[in-house]
């Protein structure tokens, strides 16, 4: 849970939640170079960086519609084969076929995503992000420390020394949190309703978010920046 920890000169202090948060997100992949021509001379491979069933299929579809029926053939969901027609297959025109599969217009299958930034609070939706039905209650721990300094003056003619004593005042405050049911939300203005219904902040959101993700209701690819 993101939050805040505000030090003065004076003493005071504000802190809310948690200040200091560590993660790797999706830490780091190691990838070896495979060395591969670019065809071999009948045929070539589209990757999708994005393997998707739903996006290989409309591709597949396309070039079959723009340069003959049965060329291309969708592996799987993240390759499509191209089989070269023979009027592409002299010197100079593989890279010409490459580029006119490249200019042809086809909408890729849109990946239930949420993007969230907990340093700025910015949470980002995706249109196809889907919710299962869950209960929900969260609530937040404020701790406010405030400083007085007493000056502790001696008695004329004591030889004592004027000291300053600092008095702290700690204040504890944990907001009542309510339980909520969040019904099966199945687009991305019944989940902004129910999260507005909660009155929660947007870095409040990001912890839902995750806690969503970790019992399995939230159905999509959670993204923290």
């Amino acid at each position: 849970i993101g939050g805040f920890n505000i030090n003065t000169i004076g003493g005071e202090k504000v802190r809310r939640n948690y200040a200091l948060v560590g993660r790797v997100p999706a830490g780091a992949v190691l990838e070896k170079e495979i060395k591969q021509n670019f065809t071999d001379g009948n045929s070539i491979s589209i990757i999708l960086r994005n393997p998707d069933f739903t996006t290989a299929d409309r591709i597949a579809k396309q070039v079959n519609q723009t340069f003959g029926n049965g060329i291309a053939v969708a592996k799987d969901a993240a390759q499509i084969v191209v089989t070269i027609p023979a009027n592409y297959k002299a010197d100079g025109k593989m890279v010409e076929f490459v580029s006119a599969i490249e200019s042809l217009e086809i909408e890729p299958d849109q990946i239930a995503k949420v993007v969230v930034n907990e340093r700025t609070g910015t949470v980002v939706i995706g249109e196809n992000v889907t919710v299962s039905p869950v209960a929900i209650s969260h609530g937040n721990l404020n701790v406010q420390i405030s400083a007085m300094p007493i000056i502790s003056q001696p008695a004329p003619f004591s030889r004592g020394q004027t000291v300053v004593v600092p008095q702290t005042q700690t204040n504890v405050e944990t907001e009542k949190s309510k339980v909520m049911v969040m019904e099966n939300a199945t687009n991305v203005q019944q989940i902004a309703k129910a999260l507005n219904a909660l009155g929660v902040t947007s870095r409040d959101i990001i912890a839902i978010f995750q806690a969503l993700k970790e019992v399995g209701a939230l159905k999509a690819e959670l993204i923290i920046m």
